[in-house]
């Protein structure tokens, strides 16, 4: 019986969150707080807040292993 090929299936997201702030600080705050809720709408609703936008990509590979 021929043994079977192992695949991998990865899913990477990325998700970027782009706003403004004063200064580094103020932007260590809001990223913190886009952290702390861990909720997407929430984090989306923080970041047009301030004036941003949210991107989030999206990639997907299959390889197979050798």
């Amino acid at each position: 019986m021929k043994k079977p090929k192992r695949y991998m299936y990865t899913v990477q997201v990325t998700e970027d969150y782009l706003f403004d702030a004063e200064d580094e600080n103020t932007a260590m705050q809001v990223a913190g707080l886009i952290q702390a809720v861990n909720d997407p709408e929430l984090a989306k609703e923080i970041v047009e807040n301030n004036n941003g936008f949210v991107q989030v990509d999206i990639v997907e590979t299959i390889e197979e292993e050798e």
